[in-house]
């Protein structure tokens, strides 16, 4: 028996099945291509001819509904009654009128059957005027008795090339009576191809029955009344739409349609030039095919000469894959052909399971990405390759200031400050050009500008993306000017905090130790004042009188003269004391000022009445300017400030005299004492108020004082928040100033001795208690008592009712506590500011506190404590009897 032979036939190699497969592959797809391209090409030009017929029909239907509009103008115009009734000069108002309501024309003629123009608007009325130019369209409308519209001419009133649309007018028996025109610009024409040209390179023309262009959407004057070719005439034939090409009298290659119009009979055409619309498409073409057979040679190169390469690659990659998963042996059934691609199948197989697991895990991982993206609180924007804004979320709205709808479609670079914002545009071309990135994908802090024009640091990460082949870039952004701060904070905090806590920690016990200290101080030095008050007073006081008993008893005999000198240090003695005792209590702060208005002029009569005598005893002249003014300060302490700088004017003035006056500018009082004394250098005016300092006086001597009188001024001026200045000349005197708040003047209250309410002579007495039982009780014991009574139960009430009397009080009564925080001190000053003069005062309290009675008493008025008899009552009423 014969056994069979079976023969077993070798799988095809990676190297034959690689190089039949590109060939297989390629070959189909290289001819599919070369006929896709063709068919494009072909579906290109004839879907660029079907756009230009249907652009020259729009264009025919337009001018087509523009003509019948100025047709039915014309023939509106026709109906004027000035025409029924032969009124040429009626006629030509109203053409004139329409013309006006027509910009597109340029003149209305009205034209009798023979011809002959009877009115035109070019022309002045009763002016010759000459034929008409366009016959042929004139003997249209007298033939067919229809509206016509000329061909282009040049011969018309106006001597351009214009259009006539012309229309008949009946008359009254049916017939013609005349022709109404009007001259059309073509540049109107021109001007509404313009406005239909929707892409680039379109041009679009009018062509008239003579076959001359009448307008054209580009260049019009070169081309007006130029004829088409001869090409375009055959192309065109007789037909009334169709598509041609060919070239422009200018020698571009055009692709386009034609299309005639109802009306005039011109062909309205529509053309682009054939290399914007088929080059692209034939380079496209050539460059295809060239790169296919490059690719097809590349590609079997590539694959004859990598197949040798990669079988054993393969076969490798398939004995050790199952080690790069879980590191287990690969199990295989077999069933591919071909040997290489066997083995590489099971493992890529096995890879893809992994591959899968993978994907999963990024679909779950883009997943939570995209949830943080739509929650997110930075500011995204969205732009495309030229800078135009496409998204704004509601983030990028709260930090740049500025609604979605006012930036969408708007360039980018309006978010920027220069210089970024006239540069944007140059960094993305750029970037186009060259690749280069700075901010894609890199992210950098940069600087941006909200809407109301205020920059702020930003921090900013951009990536690129494509979206239907067009480039986006979406930009995220974290204004970080809180972060900026921050930073700069805390670096300067830590450097601070570093250098604080060394200090602080040495600071701590010295700041207590030197607290205590003060506390100390304070107290001893308000002891000391306290104490030298009354214990240095007191036995200047007992010299005061030892010196007069035993001048007394020497008193024309010898030694005389001792006791006088002593008397002479005494007072001496006591100038020095009383300077040194302010200048230290101005010191201490323990006068307090008690501000309030009052008028000035008063206090300036009072101590020029006071002056006046020692003037005259020097020789001198002493003058004070009368005033109505008024300020606000303390009336107590600007006497004192006024007293100083007048005896300080007196005591160095020789000859002449001493002026005081007041001044008011821009809101403010400056009241000025100035003397024609020997002045002071402008080095030394500084100087001048300091403690003991004084000129021309190296010898001491204290008939010139002691130089404590302008450093009492400047520190009372400083307690008060006054101004104090000075002006001098040497040799010519001074003028010194001080400048205080001024306020609304009022009336000044005289003190009239001869008027008394009553008969009984007694005074009147200003009583002010918010308590009203008291007011009521007091009030009514005193004028029981034969007083006048001025009750209130506040200062500014009292003032208001002691203006409407016009009279100054004998003596002030007043509760300490008041309404809303005032006090019964408070309330004395405001009446002592009103009449310009200390009136008696006693204040009323239970209060019995030290600080309290200090207070009262400091203020230089009585104090008496609660309840009070009516024997004391009567006591006190005394100084008003």
């Amino acid at each position: 028996m014969l056994s069979k032979k079976v023969i077993h036939r070798q799988p095809m190699t990676l190297r034959g099945y690689l190089l039949r497969l590109v060939l297989v592959t390629l070959v189909p797809m290289l001819l599919l291509g070369g006929m896709l391209i063709g068919w494009l090409v072909q579906q290109q030009r004839e879907a660029v001819e079907n756009n230009m017929s249907d652009t020259a029909e729009a264009l025919a239907l337009i001018v087509d509904r523009e003509l019948g509009a100025t047709i039915d103008a014309l023939r509106a115009l026709s109906r004027a009654d000035a025409l029924a009734d032969d009124d040429p000069a009626g006629f030509y108002e109203r053409a004139i009128l329409a013309l006006a309501q027509h910009p597109s024309w340029t003149n209305i003629a009205l034209i009798d059957p023979s011809g002959r123009q009877i009115a035109n608007t070019a022309v002045r009325l009763g002016a010759p005027l000459p034929g008409v130019p366009q016959r042929d369209a004139l003997q249209r409308v007298i033939a067919t008795r229809q509206p016509a519209v000329s061909d282009l001419v040049t011969a018309t009133a106006g001597d351009r090339p214009a259009i006539a649309v012309m229309v008949p007018v009946p008359g009254g028996d049916g017939g013609l009576r005349h022709i109404l025109s009007a001259v059309v610009d073509p540049q109107t024409w021109s001007t509404l191809l313009e406005g239909f040209e929707t892409r680039s390179g379109l041009i679009a023309a009018i062509i008239d029955g003579q076959n001359r262009i009448a307008a054209r959407s580009r260049e019009h004057t070169e081309y007006l009344g130029r004829e088409v070719p001869d090409w375009f005439l055959a192309a065109r034939g007789t037909a009334a739409t169709g598509n041609y090409r060919g070239a422009t009298l200018d020698g571009v290659e055009i692709i386009g349609a034609f299309h005639r119009t109802r009306l005039a009979g011109w062909t309205l055409v529509a053309a682009t030039p054939t290399e914007a619309v088929l080059n692209p498409l034939n380079r496209t073409a050539v460059l295809a095919l060239g790169l296919g057979v490059i690719l097809l040679g590349v590609s079997l190169a590539s694959a004859a000469f990598f197949a040798r390469r990669l079988a054993l690659p393969v076969r490798e990659l398939a004995a050790h894959g199952g080690n790069l998963m879980e590191g287990q042996p690969i199990r295989y059934g077999g069933g591919v052909p071909v040997r290489e691609i066997d083995e590489l199948h099971r493992v890529l197989a096995e890879a893809s399971a992994a591959l899968v697991g993978a994907s999963e895990s990024a679909a779950h991982a883009e997943a939570r990405h995209r949830s943080i993206v739509d929650t997110a609180v930075d500011a995204i924007v969205v732009i495309d390759r030229v800078g135009t804004l496409h998204g704004f979320n509601r983030a990028a709205e709260r930090i740049f200031g500025y609604a979605a709808e006012e930036v969408l479609g708007r360039n980018v670079s309006m978010l920027m400050p220069e210089p970024d914002r006239s540069a944007h545009d140059g960094y993305l071309e750029r970037y186009h050009r060259t690749g280069e990135r700075r901010i894609i994908g890199i992210g950098r802090e940069v600087w941006g500008r909200r809407k109301d024009g205020s920059v702020f640091p930003l921090e900013l990460s951009v990536a690129e993306w494509r979206a239907d082949g067009e480039i986006r870039f979406t930009g995220i952004v974290r204004d970080i000017t809180a972060r900026k701060a921050a930073e700069e904070a805390l670096l300067a905090a830590k450097d601070a905090a570093e250098q604080a806590m060394e200090r602080a920690l040495q600071a701590a016990d010295e700041a207590r130790r030197e607290k205590t200290r003060a506390e100390k101080a304070e107290r001893a030095k308000t002891q000391f004042l306290a104490a030298a008050s009354h214990d240095l007073r007191q036995p200047v006081q007992s010299l005061y009188f030892f010196a007069q008993v035993l001048g007394d008893k020497l008193q024309g005999r010898s030694g005389h003269e001792l006791v006088a000198s002593m008397g002479h240090s005494l007072d001496a003695l006591k100038l020095l004391l009383d300077g040194l005792l302010d200048v230290s209590r101005l010191d201490a702060g323990a006068v307090e000022p008690s501000v309030t208005e009052c008028a000035v002029g008063p206090l300036l009569d009072r101590l020029a009445a006071e002056y006046g005598p020692q003037a005259d005893g020097q020789g001198l002249r002493l003058r004070v300017v009368p005033t109505s003014l008024w300020a606000r300060t303390d009336p107590m302490l600007l006497e004192r400030i006024l007293r100083n700088l007048i005896e300080n004017a007196l005591r160095y003035t020789e000859r002449g005299g001493v002026v005081v006056g007041c001044r008011r500018r821009n809101g403010a009082l400056r009241i000025e004492v100035a003397d024609s004394g020997a002045g002071v250098p402008e080095e030394l005016q500084q100087a001048v108020f300091e403690e003991f300092f004084q000129i021309g006086n190296p010898e001491r001597d204290r008939a010139k004082g002691l130089g404590l009188g302008l450093a009492i001024v400047k520190r009372l001026a400083g307690l008060l928040g006054h101004t104090v200045a000075l002006r001098s000349r040497p040799g010519r005197g001074s003028v010194f100033s001080v400048e205080l708040p001024s306020v609304r003047p009022r009336a000044i209250l005289r003190r009239n001795g001869a008027e008394r309410a009553n008969d009984d002579g007694q005074g009147l007495v200003v009583v002010i208690d918010d308590e009203a039982i008291v007011l009521l009780s007091l009030r009514t014991l005193l004028e029981q008592w034969g007083y006048e009574v001025v009750a209130a139960v506040s200062g500014e009430e009292a003032v208001d009712l002691l203006h409407g009397l016009g009279r100054m009080p004998d003596l002030i009564i007043a509760d300490y506590r008041l309404r809303e925080g005032r006090t019964g001190v408070e309330a004395i000053r405001d009446i002592h500011g009103v009449c310009g003069v200390r009136i008696p005062a006693v204040v009323l309290t239970g209060d019995t506190a030290p600080e309290r009675i200090t207070e009262i008493r400091g203020a230089g008025f009585r104090l008496v404590h609660k309840p009070i008899t009516p024997h004391i009552l009567r006591e006190l009423l005394k100084p008003a009897a």
